[in-house]
């Protein structure tokens, strides 16, 4: 589908795990400002963080001192990958991204796409996450997801066994969120129809909310991924690219 974006692009990441709290991540996404549709997401694993006890420091200790460590730069590469799939679907001159002040977002706009066209305007992330907030779109997804699915809900015990599966999961809820599901459930004051309309049908995609045998019925096929970017390549397989993967060489 080569769908082009033709509004301003809310990005952040949700972050979660996957096999263990030793194994953080970041699943980054782009969602449209005024359609709530989520046109792209990618994948950053992350060293764990925060505060832990000695038995955990030296549980950490023996699965690095294995295993390897994660790419410390992982979102920044993240960010790179997905930003420029973006900015490439633009249908006008200039893109305005909106997100929070996360370093690595401004180091990859300032320095790999620092020639891109883009218009880039920030919230701190301590700020209130309401229908005010610039980034309602993408805060509106995080809500979503984690209040529908086990995996990525908070102090969960349904927490997916490999990053792979998890970015498969995120996937079927961007199919859901994007076509089976209106905008929102209830009526809005300054969106007309947001409770009958799906992300997919604001931007003419489709005519009507997609039920469970509209997506359903059709069978995915390997070929049929040629053209899909190296990210969404492995998530078919349930796999994430290789240089998200631990490594001794970051030890």
């Amino acid at each position: 589908m080569n769908l082009k974006i033709a509004e301003p692009v809310c990005f952040d990441g949700l972050e979660n795990f996957a096999s263990s709290q030793y194994d953080p991540n970041n699943i980054q996404q782009a969602v449209g400002r005024n359609s709530l549709f989520i046109y792209d997401f990618n994948f950053a694993s992350m060293n764990r963080k925060g505060r832990m006890s000695p038995w955990q420091k030296r549980r950490l200790r023996h699965i690095v001192s294995t295993q390897g460590r994660y790419n410390p730069q992982a979102i920044r590469l993240a960010t790179k990958d997905i930003l420029s799939r973006i900015y490439a679907r633009k249908s006008e001159e200039r893109l305005l991204l909106l997100s929070d002040e996360h370093f690595q977002y401004r180091r990859v706009l300032n320095q790999e796409l620092k020639s891109a066209k883009i218009d880039h305007m920030t919230i701190s992330s301590k700020a209130c996450r309401n229908f005010q907030n610039i980034l309602f779109s993408v805060n509106h997804a995080d809500l979503l997801i984690r209040q529908s699915m086990a995996a990525f809900a908070r102090e969960t015990i349904s927490f997916s066994k490999t990053a792979g599966r998890m970015c498969q999961r995120y996937a079927l809820f961007m199919v859901y969120k994007n076509y089976m599901s209106p905008q929102f459930t209830k009526k809005h004051v300054h969106r007309a129809e947001v409770e009958k309309t799906s992300p997919a049908q604001r931007l003419g995609l489709c005519d009507r909310v997609l039920g469970f045998q509209d997506i359903y019925s059709l069978r995915s096929y390997e070929h049929k991924t040629k053209n899909w970017n190296a990210d969404w390549k492995s998530f078919w397989h349930a796999k994430v690219p290789r240089k998200y993967l631990r490594s001794k060489s970051f030890a």
